[in-house]
């Protein structure tokens, strides 16, 4: 967070006409720090004066060209403050405060400060977290809740991992996402929620630095936490918490998991009411490759049909469907491909396992296929 020296009510500006200052000093200046990101931009507007009619704008430029990156930024009514995360640290910036004074005195304005993230350290998704994740896919009235909570920790000295529980010293008591993207455009889903300037849950001087995100179960599970650069709390600036959850499945010469199916799992981990229905179908045939893109098996021989899961072992956040062909069933097809989907009315293709070889069935035996999804290390972050 970058105070900036408060700009001071001049009197000096054109009646009934837009005037400018361009900020260029501070007591830092508006450059970041080693891997971070600009993040939310707020100032303080007084409208003082008898029928007084003034408006402020503020633009974000950028400091090597005064290009204008972000124009003519409006406080928003509720007071929060402003995203300007789009524009990531290689932009060095200045900050435009432009006065519009109909009637005198054209407004003050104050406390302009920037809040940046810089995020040390991996978050780490718990195996009861990668458990909800699982849960919540694969059956169509999960018996777990969604994850929509973040808590605030301090002194946060052990390393989070697989089989934490917990934050170490939760200090803050759970806060609600109060604003959710899911980008199916970067398959992501992205959750914001923020510490009040005025929140006395956390004590002033509280050196924070850990945050972990929960369900809402009447016992909540942690399902993931990271840490982060100790931040001391101060009651001038509310605290923002944006986190970005990605299922980052690869596509190998033998399976893939589809954009869709890696929707589908976010969508129905975050959401209380998912708009994605759960895996619950299969098909059997022949596919040429592999793409997270496919949409269906070049070729299917059976299907679409329905099946449950077989296991699910929760100690290695692992599930396990298994379907069959009996001796009388399919004689004399040749696949070399099973692929898995939901059943909503444009049906999603999630997920296609194929083999080396096509497969010349036969009355002899009976066919078992067996498709594992295992939540992968925070090393690889896979499904």
């Amino acid at each position: 967070m970058i105070n900036i020296k408060t700009v001071e009510n001049a009197y000096l500006y054109t009646y009934g006409a837009w005037t400018s200052q361009t900020l260029t000093n501070s007591l830092s200046g508006f450059v970041s720090g080693v891997s971070t990101e600009w993040g939310y931009l707020s100032w303080t507007e007084e409208n003082t004066g008898t029928g007084y009619t003034g408006e402020v704008r503020i633009d974000v430029l950028n400091a090597s060209d005064d290009s204008v990156l972000i124009a003519d930024i409006a406080k928003n009514s509720d007071g929060s403050a402003t995203d300007i995360s789009t524009y990531a640290s290689t932009n060095n910036i200045k900050i435009r405060v432009k006065l519009y004074g109909i009637d005198y005195p054209t407004p003050k304005v104050s406390n302009i400060w920037i809040k940046y993230k810089n995020w040390i350290g991996t978050q780490i998704v718990t195996i009861n977290g990668k458990n909800v994740l699982l849960n919540r896919s694969y059956l169509s009235s999960p018996t777990v809740s969604e994850i929509n909570r973040a808590v605030i920790g301090e002194n946060q000295t052990s390393t989070i991992t697989e089989s934490s529980s917990n934050l170490d010293d939760p200090v803050s008591s759970d806060l609600a996402f109060n604003s959710v993207t899911f980008d199916t455009t970067n398959l992501c889903f992205t959750a914001e929620t923020y510490l009040d300037e005025t929140d006395t849950q956390v004590a002033n001087g509280t050196v924070m630095n850990a945050i972990g995100f929960k369900n809402t179960d009447t016992t909540p599970i942690f399902c993931a936490g990271v840490r982060f650069t100790d931040i001391t709390k101060d009651s001038l600036y509310r605290y923002y918490i944006r986190t970005t959850f990605k299922i980052s499945g690869s596509t190998s010469s033998t399976y893939v998991m589809t954009n869709d199916g890696k929707l589908m799992f976010l969508n129905r981990c975050f959401y209380a009411s998912p708009t994605y229905n759960e895996i619950n179908r299969y098909y059997l045939g022949y596919t040429s490759s592999l793409s997270s893109t496919m949409s269906a098996l070049d070729t299917t021989h059976i299907g679409p049909a329905g099946f449950t899961y077989t296991l699910h072992d929760s100690s290695a956040a692992k599930l396990v469907f298994r379907s069959t062909l009996a001796k009388d069933e399919g004689n004399s097809l040749q696949f070399n491909a099973v692929g898995h989907a939901n059943d909503e009315t444009t049906e999603r293709f999630l997920y296609c396992g194929k083999l080396s070889s096509l497969i010349n069935k036969t009355a002899s035996y009976i066919y078992l296929f067996t498709v594992n999804y295992l939540v992968g290390s925070p090393s690889s972050g896979s499904l």
